[in-house]
């Protein structure tokens, strides 16, 4: 669910230091508050992953806010 400004660098730290890397699942509204860490992410190796844009149940909306949920995290 993120990223997250005080989390994400914590967890980015200890996977660092351990030489780990992770997929992290972005929600597109955090992620566009904050694309410095999201290329931090990156840069350190990470994989990202689509986590809708408003965080949506996707098991519960039409198709169409589901295309425009992935697209808006895409972008």
């Amino acid at each position: 669910d993120g990223p997250d400004p005080e989390w994400t660098p914590q967890v980015l730290r200890i996977l660092r230091e351990r030489g780990v890397h992770a997929t992290f699942f972005l929600v597109g509204s955090h992620a566009a508050q904050d694309p410095g860490l999201v290329r931090q992410t990156l840069d350190e190796g990470h994989e990202i992953g689509v986590h809708t844009f408003t965080h949506a149940d996707l098991a519960t909306v039409d198709h169409r806010r589901i295309d425009a949920e992935l697209s808006y995290t895409q972008s």
